[in-house]
C-alpha cells in the first residue's frame, strides 16, 4: 500500500494566496453587493423586458379589438 504524498509548502502557500478565507464581515458585504447586483439586473434587464412585452401585448389586443369591431 502506497502512501499519498502531501503537497509541498510552496503549493499550500499559493493556494492560500489564491483562495483566502473570508471573514464574516466579508460575507456580509458580499451579500450586500449581491443584492445590489440583483437590483441593477432587475432595473436594466427584467424591467425593460416586461415593459416591452406589455407594450406588444397592448398593441396586439388593440389590433384584435379593432378587427373584431369591423
Amino acid at each position: 500500500m502506497t502512501r499519498k504524498r502531501s503537497r509541498p509548502s510552496s503549493d499550500k502557500k499559493a493556494v492560500k494566496k489564491l483562495f483566502p478565507r473570508k471573514n464574516t464581515k466579508d460575507a456580509e458585504s458580499d451579500s450586500a453587493s449581491d443584492a445590489t447586483h440583483l437590483g441593477s439586473l432587475f432595473l436594466y434587464i427584467v424591467l425593460p423586458l416586461v415593459l416591452s412585452c406589455d407594450q406588444v401585448y397592448s398593441v396586439l389586443t388593440r389590433e384584435m379589438l379593432l378587427q373584431h369591431n369591423q
